[in-house]
């Protein structure tokens, strides 16, 4: 869980904004309270299916799922631990 935790941190980290960068990111803080809106989440699910190799299931494709970065982290554990 702790590496997905990184990975995502990682690609959050990549869309925030430049007066953002700085600011701590810790892996419950909403992802709406960073900044991101739905175009924003829409970028940052391409982002890390791309970088990690993985696609989210349109089941998976909803509020909680991208919530945070914790939320997300377990949705890519609960992928790949499905594709092995």
């Amino acid at each position: 869980m702790e590496e997905s935790i990184k990975e995502i941190t990682a690609a959050v980290r990549r869309h925030l904004a430049d007066e953002q960068e700085a600011q701590p990111v810790s892996p419950d803080t909403a992802l709406s309270d960073l900044g991101f809106g739905s175009l924003g989440l829409v970028a940052l699910m391409v982002d890390v299916e791309e970088s990690l190799s993985l696609s989210f299931p349109s089941e998976m494709i909803n509020p909680e799922t991208f919530r945070s970065i914790r939320s997300m982290a377990e949705a890519v554990v609960t992928l790949r631990s499905a594709s092995s």
